[in-house]
């Protein structure tokens, strides 16, 4: 019999899943409340360069920060606060620097990288401030996390949002704007967060102290770089496929299939949510790993992977209804796309409640090939299903390319931290 033992942290644990997940469910809630009004404000190719354009920042934030950022998560537990701050402060240099190489780029370029990507120069150069923004963002929320400060965390989220969403209303309801009124909403709403972020990390919060060290910098890269091929394989599951769309359908199959991929991604509120509240408990854990701890984690990872497969049966009918009754006539063909993107983000949840083992032991290069290798599989087969059979190929892809990500990640986890999934219900486990 297992023994479920409540620690002194239960409380906060599940005060902050109930945070998190508010916080997610309602930053969530404003790009589904902004569906019904994109999509009928604006035509199927508008959302499709919206949608291009968001492609084209989450590929050049991996190469502006190098996912370095990711480090604080690891380096906070096992440093002191000021050296984390020296830490944070060479971190500072690395993405400043990357920003300017990437400035001077699309300078030279600008006009050559325009014409292939259909996005203005003064766009491109204005999606440089924007990652960096980002980036700045992410930092002050990765403190307020591993701090267990969900208040915090989500109440900012929430703020963003709610600016992103009031601007975007603004510009185009209001003002009449087009697709330009997004992304102005999107550059606006990130710059002025980023700049709160930075004072709140530098002043108030005393995180940030601009020292040069170059050992401190090899260690972020360290950490990061090997993650950035997985990083840039995850963004060709999740972005290559509107470029294919683009290019063998056209700019308005990509709107359509945007929206219809957002909606199935609903499915990683839950997900995300957990995540947030579970990591910072799971590295805790696993600094002090008993058999019994083991048991209940496998345990509580079971219940998930249930909780995940009857929820994506749930939102298929509701997500359909959805569409029906919100969604502009000129994205009703959307519905389509609904099932197997359910399927692949089931997948990805699940994910989720495995990686950290290969996080926390700091087997970044596993994670990375593993991904890599799933991503040369995903880009022929996306290309060969979307010739085939359209929008509908490139949910077939993802479902395949999650699937066998989730199974290798599970495989290799277990293979370097060795878990009882499959006998911990024995006593001798």
């Amino acid at each position: 019999m297992i023994n479920f033992k409540l620690s002194k942290y239960a409380t906060v644990f599940f005060k902050n899943i109930f945070i998190y997940f508010f916080s997610d469910v309602f930053n969530k809630a404003l790009p589904f409340l902004l569906l019904p009004i994109l999509t009928r404000y604006l035509s199927s190719e508008d959302y499709g360069i919206i949608a291009n354009y968001s492609i084209l920042l989450s590929l050049s934030i991996v190469f502006i920060s190098m996912n370095t950022q990711g480090s604080v998560e690891v380096v906070f537990f096992h440093i002191t606060k000021n050296k984390l701050k020296k830490y944070i402060g060479n971190i500072f240099l690395i993405i400043s620097i990357l920003s300017l190489v990437f400035l001077i780029f699309y300078l030279i370029f600008g006009s050559m990288f325009s014409k292939l990507t259909m996005i203005s120069i003064e766009w491109l150069i204005a999606s440089v401030f924007i990652c960096l923004a980002q980036i700045i963002n992410l930092i002050n929320l990765i403190l307020w996390r591993v701090e267990k400060n969900a208040k915090n965390y989500s109440l900012f989220e929430i703020l963003q949002n709610i600016f992103n969403f009031s601007l975007t209303l603004l510009f185009i309801i209001a003002l009449k704007m087009n697709w330009e009124g997004r992304l102005l909403a999107i550059a606006i709403s990130n710059i002025f967060f980023g700049l709160i972020s930075f004072y709140l990390i530098f002043k108030v919060r005393e995180y940030l102290t601009f020292n040069y060290n170059k050992d401190t910098i090899n260690d972020a890269l360290s950490y990061g770089i090997p993650l950035v091929p997985h990083s840039l394989a995850t963004w060709i599951k999740t972005g290559l496929d509107r470029l294919f769309i683009t290019y063998l359908v056209g700019v308005g199959a990509t709107g359509i299939y945007s929206v219809g991929y957002q909606l199935g991604m609903v499915i990683m509120i839950i997900a995300t949510a957990l995540y947030k509240a579970w990591l910072p408990e799971l590295y805790g854990m696993l600094k002090d790993m008993t058999n019994d701890k083991k048991k209940q984690v496998i345990f509580i990872t079971y219940a998930y992977f249930i909780g995940i497969i009857i929820l994506t049966i749930f939102l298929y009918f509701i997500l359909n209804l959805f569409i029906d009754l919100f969604i502009g006539k000129d994205f009703s063909e959307s519905k389509i796309v609904i099932l197997f993107i359910l399927i692949a983000y089931a997948f990805d949840s699940m994910y989720f409640a495995v990686v950290p083992y290969l996080f926390y032991f700091k087997k970044t290069k596993v994670i990375s090939s593993i991904t890599i290798t799933t991503s040369f599989i995903h880009a022929p087969v996306s290309y060969l299903l979307i010739m085939k059979y359209g929008i509908q190929g490139a949910t077939y892809a993802s479902a395949i390319t999650f699937g066998l990500t989730f199974f290798m990640i599970f495989y290799s986890s277990n293979k370097i931290y060795p878990m009882p999934w499959f006998s911990f219900w024995k006593n001798n486990a």
